[in-house]
């Protein structure tokens, strides 16, 4: 049985006394890279603890991984290892197999950034009340830096994954031109010639050449359709985003699930971006309703509010069960929406089914006051 630790100072002035160091530290320490692993070192170091670990949840995917860790490089003798939670990015709630371990979260205006996991502080001890009270007053003072390194690190990524991708996007369109339409292109214009010399002398082979050259010509109208297609869909520009979202909604009911756009009748100007992400992450949404759901209803529910556009689709489906991870669907909406400045999320609806949640942001200049508005707890 573990006994708490007898040699914490009180602990008010403890909680100060450490307070204030870790505020010193962190204010000297601009480095994004370097603000966790002041964090953890502080902490062990105030709390004479022998290992402190720094975990933040991750917004692109929800996922909690290792951020920092004091002492560093424990291999084997790692505790997160033991934790399955960890694994499975949940977040835990108790302690962890080993006796003596504490959790601690960090969250900022009551959502989730991390926690701190703090070994005890020798074998058969705990660590005292006041030091958890140090603790917590610790994890609520560095809550608004960890927010920082936690938005710098997901930028971080997301420029990467917009690097990967738009690299891929030009692979596949310099795939698509050289393989299939340069190509056919060029077939067709000798094909043309040869028709050309039958006119004066096969007149009924001309005529069949030439039938069969306005069916080739075509098909490479249909790749070229759908190669622009996958770069901006055309139908937002024939129709706007209000129109083309209904369209899509009668598509779906005409396919068996019974889907409803609420809204204004007129959207605003919007960046084509917004559009963009708006109109595919409605799409992928339906598409998974549709896929996996088993729902019979869904809503389509578009609002704009405070700079911001709202998006909200609801089913009666099956709803998301505790321990699903995001699958590509979940992560590309995610994704398309953090590429602008927004956020998504997927939860279980009220009362049953699911829920995805968009917040895009109307005006790009505006984002460093508006960022990560699902933060917040607002509703579309």
């Amino acid at each position: 049985m573990t006994q708490p630790q007898d040699s914490a100072p009180p602990g008010a002035a403890a909680a100060r006394v450490r307070l204030f160091a870790l505020g010193q530290r962190l204010s000297a320490t601009l480095d994004p890279d370097k603000v966790l692993p002041t964090l953890a070192q502080t902490i062990a170091e105030a709390l004479s603890l022998p290992y402190v670990a720094v975990y933040i949840n991750r917004q692109d995917s929800g996922e909690f991984e290792l951020a920092a860790q004091f002492p560093s490089g424990l291999g084997e003798d790692d505790p997160t290892r033991w934790s399955m939670s960890l694994v499975s990015g949940a977040l835990p709630t108790g302690e962890l197999p080993m006796g003596g371990y504490e959790i601690i979260p960090i969250s900022l205006d009551e959502q989730p950034l991390g926690y701190l996991l703090t070994a005890p502080p020798g074998p058969n001890r705990a660590l005292s009340p006041a030091a958890k009270d140090a603790l917590r007053e610790l994890a609520r003072a560095a809550a608004p830096a960890v927010g920082v390194v936690r938005t710098v690190f997901d930028l971080r990524r997301t420029c990467e994954r917009l690097v990967l991708a738009r690299e891929e996007e030009r692979r596949r369109l310099r795939r698509n031109l050289h393989n299939t339409i340069g190509p056919t292109l060029a077939a067709l214009n000798l094909r043309a010639g040869s028709v050309r010399s039958l006119i004066s002398r096969d007149p009924a082979g001309a005529e069949h050449e030439m039938i069969e050259l306005r069916q080739q010509i075509r098909n490479v109208i249909t790749d070229i359709r759908r190669v622009v297609y996958d770069l901006r869909p055309p139908v937002l520009d024939e129709l706007g985003l209000h129109s083309a979202l209904r369209e899509q909604c009668a598509r779906f009911t005409a396919e068996g699930l019974k889907v409803t756009l609420d809204g204004p009748e007129t959207f605003p100007p919007l960046p084509a971006g917004v559009e963009v992400a708006a109109y595919r992450i409605v799409l992928e949404a339906l598409s998974n309703v549709a896929r996996h759901s088993g729902a019979s209803l869904a809503t389509v529910n578009m609002a704009f509010g405070d700079g911001f556009l709202r998006i909200e689709i609801t089913d009666d489906g099956v709803g998301v069960p505790p321990d699903q991870r995001a699958g590509v669907g979940v992560s590309s909406m995610r994704e398309l929406a953090l590429e602008i400045g927004g956020a998504c999320v997927l939860e279980p609806a009220p009362g049953r089914g699911s829920r995805v949640r968009a917040m895009l942001p109307m005006d790009a200049a505006a984002l460093p006051e508006r960022r990560r508005p699902l933060e917040t707890g607002g509703s579309a």
